[in-house]
């Protein structure tokens, strides 16, 4: 995030008010947060959309490396051959479930009907009002 510039980015809440579109782009144009104050005090900050965007982005990995170190510290971790080993092993499963579900497919297929009952769902779908739903 850009600096904030003392002299050209803090301004009342009654300036802010009257000049809305003008704050808008220049907080856009500069990058630079503005600061809206109500009774001489800060009472808001206004920045860019992509401001806004970058500090998310990094609050959420800031967070992800105190969450890798925690595990660390508790002793939450994987060697290499464990994680290679965990993720082959749900590989395998889910291509597993994969070709189960595929040979269930071909197998119903097969059946004439479940043929029928496709062709009837097929039909029956077309006479839905979708207007209804």
């Amino acid at each position: 995030m850009k600096t904030l510039h003392v002299s050209d980015d803090i301004i009342p809440i009654g300036e802010f008010k009257t000049s809305l579109s003008k704050w808008l782009k220049k907080i856009n144009k500069t990058g630079h947060p503005l600061v809206i104050t109500q009774n001489g005090r800060p009472a808001g900050v206004l920045i860019s959309p992509s401001e806004y965007d970058e500090l998310i982005h990094k609050k959420s990995f800031i967070e992800s490396i105190n969450r890798g170190l925690s595990d660390v510290e508790k002793g939450n971790v994987y060697t290499t051959q464990e994680l290679k080993d965990e993720l082959n092993k749900r590989r395998e499963t889910r291509s597993s479930n994969y070709n189960n579900k595929i040979n269930e497919l071909k197998n119903a297929m097969k059946d004439k009907l479940f043929l029928s009952d496709l062709k009837q769902v097929s039909e029956d779908f077309k006479n839905v009002d979708l207007e209804e739903w």
